[in-house]
């Protein structure tokens, strides 16, 4: 990502390109990613980007008291709303090894979500995996 001061400079195509030959001094044998709209172009024209498909966004509105909002903004509130945290987590907490992902199969690369992974994301990341009716959930606050 370049910032907005510094967009149509080349700069975002000449750090992709350092970071493939950075990446095959490791000899990583590919990269993958998400471009948004506006990248799309550069992505596939300039850097030879093969996109098999387009990923399909859902947004689902879903009506709550933003409560992590509030604890943010009021300080009386925190100690609160981290105790209804803790309580969520206790009788949801799941302690899952890993966290499969629906897109991994034999011909399509991608991220392997292993014990040590999970391990490190929920570290320094503020995640949980929750369990709620059979489905594990991986949240970050």
């Amino acid at each position: 990502m370049t910032h907005k001061n510094h967009g149509g400079k080349g700069l975002f195509t000449k750090l992709a390109s350092l970071t493939y030959e950075l990446c095959k001094t490791y000899n990583l044998a590919f990269v993958f990613g998400f471009p948004n709209y506006n990248s799309y172009p550069g992505f596939v024209k300039k850097l030879n980007w093969v996109c098999p498909d387009t990923l399909n966004e859902y947004k689902l509105t879903v009506k709550t008291i933003p409560l992590m909002k509030i604890a943010k903004k009021i300080a009386f509130f925190k100690p609160f709303f981290l105790q209804y945290f803790k309580l969520i987590n206790s009788c949801f907490r799941s302690f899952a090894s890993e966290f499969k992902s629906s897109a991994l199969t034999k011909d399509v690369g991608g991220l392997n979500r292993t014990k040590a992974f999970l391990d490190y994301k929920m570290k320094v990341g503020g995640s949980v995996i929750l369990s709620i009716g059979g489905v594990n959930v991986w949240l970050k606050t």
